[in-house]
């Protein structure tokens, strides 16, 4: 459906994408990750056709609707009315009741746009998003302002179309949740691009920090940072074995930790 062969990006004389080749094919659920900067809004800007690449070519005949992060609408509207005026642009609209539904909007219909919540302007935009029916659907950090039950809607929502889909998320469980194939990009490069399950099975999400006088591996001048699959079973040995063990903590790791796993091959 959409073949990406060697895309590049510079702006302002600065590399935000390098050599990216991956390919979508119809009905897939694909995740990007990246931390801030990585260029994931501009790989999807670039898959929009909003943003030309400077080496490369993408090829597709998709249908693409996107979700940017920052969406304007016009003043002194109600957020019906915005609704209303899309869905009648639309040349294949979907169902106006999925829509109110799937992002939420019943309670805030008749509230002027002007005058929305964070998360409210978020579902709306959403909405405005989803209108269209599409082969591809491009969606930037979509449940950012969101709260636990509109996330979990959403995803319920996604999870029913049939276009394939391209999230970019901070959130590692976000992408767990939605993802079937996983792009992750660091500082323009593209660092794993395979199957969740693959990613998943390899990745070692928990680390285990504390301080100690243990000879392992993993202790460095005392302070134990250990990456593993079965925190409690690695804390019970470490009270086996160090009765004054201290500071212990165990969380799990950030977004940044599992991109370096990559890079030094521990999940690739």
């Amino acid at each position: 459906m959409l073949e990406a062969k060697n895309i590049s990006v510079t702006l302002g004389g600065a590399a935000v994408l390098k050599h990216i080749s991956f390919t979508l094919s119809s009905g897939s659920r694909t995740v990007l990750l990246g931390e801030n900067g990585a260029g994931k809004t501009t790989l999807l800007r670039t898959l929009a056709g909003m943003q030309p690449p400077s080496d490369g070519v993408i090829t597709s005949q998709a249908r693409i609707a996107v979700l940017g992060q920052s969406v304007g609408f016009p003043k002194g509207l109600t957020v019906q009315e915005v609704l209303h005026l899309v869905h009648q642009l639309a040349l294949q609209p979907r169902p106006l009741d999925w829509l109110i539904n799937t992002c939420q909007l019943d309670d805030f219909l008749k509230h002027k746009v002007d005058g929305l919540s964070g998360g409210q302007h978020r579902r709306l935009a959403i909405a405005l998003s989803l209108v269209e029916s599409c082969d591809l659907l491009l969606l930037d950090e979509p449940s950012n302002a969101l709260d636990y039950d509109s996330k979990v809607r959403l995803q319920q929502g996604l999870a029913e179309l049939s276009c394939a889909i391209v999230l970019c998320t901070h959130d590692i469980d976000e992408a767990q949740q939605l993802g079937e194939q996983l792009l992750v990009l660091e500082q323009g490069e593209l660092v794993f691009h395979g199957a969740k399950q693959q990613m998943f099975e390899q990745l070692k999400r928990f680390t285990v920090q504390a301080s100690t006088s243990l000879a392992h591996p993993a202790v460095a001048q005392g302070q134990l940072n250990l990456l593993t699959n079965t925190p409690e079973q690695d804390v019970r040995w470490l009270l086996n074995q160090d009765q004054n063990l201290a500071n212990l903590r165990v969380r799990e790791i950030s977004l940044n930790e599992a991109i370096s796993q990559f890079k030094q091959g521990v999940a690739a």
